[in-house]
């Protein structure tokens, strides 16, 4: 059972990892009306929790590396779990300054100033990252993937502000776009998994 509000944010790539391993998932999508009143029930008070193997599993990046690590997709080689986990942080880096401007804040303005003047840049290091491979780390999927895919499918191919970030994305990391299109289409659990969700 994976616990989490009833939207995508940090519960949506473990969603996605599941959903490629074939694993089945009870999705409980938790109210903001409910959460209240559930969240003493999970250790540090927050969600994404998933159950699995008898425990209750908390905090989003240590479930994905927990999963990772059962399923033998996490490196076992200290630089590529270095390369995995600073493509997962620099992703980190633009959703703290999301928090900050839009939900801490409330200052859309801010935020829309940052994807002009600071993602463009931030697109490029990934591109370099991603350069000509099918995955971040070659041919097969890690975490970083699942992490990095999610979020640009999601927040820039398919959200409510796209036609803003759209031509920054394309403009700036035109292999990104591609991949982040293609990682979906190329990964049928993935893809069915998208298709139903609410």
């Amino acid at each position: 059972v994976i616990h989490y509000f009833d939207f995508q944010g940090r519960g949506e790539p473990i969603r996605w990892l599941l959903s490629y391993l074939g694993v089945d998932f009870v999705d409980n999508r938790i109210s903001q009306e409910d959460w209240p009143n559930l969240k003493e029930h999970y250790e540090f008070h927050q969600v994404p929790c998933l159950e699995i193997d008898g425990m209750k599993l908390v905090q989003s990046r240590a479930i994905m590396r927990y999963v990772a690590q059962k399923h033998n997709m996490h490196p076992h080689d200290a630089y590529q779990m270095y390369l995995v986990e600073s493509l997962i942080d620099l992703k980190e880096d633009i959703m703290k300054t999301f928090f900050k401007h839009v939900i801490l804040d409330k200052n859309r303005a801010a935020w829309e100033n940052y994807i002009k003047e600071s993602m463009p840049g931030i697109l490029r290091m990934f591109e370099a990252r991603l350069n000509d491979q099918k995955y971040f780390l070659g041919d097969s999927p890690t975490i970083a993937d699942f992490e990095i895919a999610e979020y640009f499918y999601d927040r820039w191919l398919h959200s409510e502000d796209s036609e803003l970030k759209l031509p920054i994305l394309r403009e700036n990391a035109p292999k990104l776009l591609e991949y982040s299109e293609r990682f979906v289409e190329n990964l049928p659990e993935v893809k069915a998994y998208v298709q139903r969700r609410p």
